[in-house]
């Protein structure tokens, strides 16, 4: 099974091609200085490096957030296009899921949150647990006040964040065992969850966004 996944709900967009779970190529750049069009500009090259053509491309795997709005519909609805003519798979999963999985693995962590900037004071988290059997999220993406953040984690709870250069002083602050730089999702780990999930007969999410700010959240 050939996978394209697309990942840009962070300011460190990326794209990947999988053949199963083993990455074929990957592409990252910084969607502050392209705007969300740059894996546009990127496909057509990779595609020539591992030999595939879209219409070889069997699933479209997207990272729906929490993470940058206008990043994650650009994602959603490019894989969209790009599925229809064959009328192929887009599935989607958590980008910070897939995050949640990269930590826990590289560090070998049996609690990761991952925490992101909601602005207005607020912070987003997520609170994923290692089962044996994989990540399962124990807490759902929750905002609430950096303050706040100490009664939702466990002492044992290692933080992640595509933000921590916003976050960093806080969580110090806080006590919070956090890593120590920007942790950003990634289209090969987002692939890689996607074809997990396929193999296991589990549904994608939902093909919209997940957007935290409760008075504007996709239900």
């Amino acid at each position: 099974m050939i996978t394209l996944a697309l990942e840009l709900s962070s300011r460190h967009g990326s794209a990947a091609l999988l053949s199963g779970r083993e990455l074929l190529q990957e592409e990252t750049w910084n969607e502050k200085d392209v705007r969300g069009q740059h894996v546009f500009k990127v496909l057509p090259a990779m595609l020539r490096k591992a030999s595939l053509a879209m219409e070889t491309i069997d699933v479209f795997a997207v990272g729906r957030g929490p993470g940058s709005y206008s990043g994650m519909r650009v994602a959603i609805t490019a894989a969209q296009a790009f599925a229809l003519p064959g009328q192929k798979t887009v599935f989607t999963v958590s980008s910070g899921e897939a995050l949640a999985q990269e930590v826990a693995e590289a560090e070998k962590a049996s609690r990761v949150a991952v925490v992101g900037d909601a602005r207005r004071g607020t912070v987003w988290f997520g609170v994923f647990e290692n089962t044996g059997q994989g990540l399962s999220q124990i807490k759902p993406w929750t905002v609430c006040t950096p303050e706040n953040l100490p009664a939702e984690l466990s002492a044992d709870t290692l933080i992640a964040s595509p933000d921590l250069h916003k976050l960093s002083s806080i969580l110090k602050e806080l006590k919070l065992r956090h890593l120590e730089e920007d942790r950003f999702p990634k289209a090969r780990f987002v692939g890689q969850l996607a074809v997990r999930k396929l193999e296991l007969g589990l549904p994608s999410e939902a093909l919209v966004p997940i957007y935290t700010q409760p008075a504007v959240a996709a239900k």
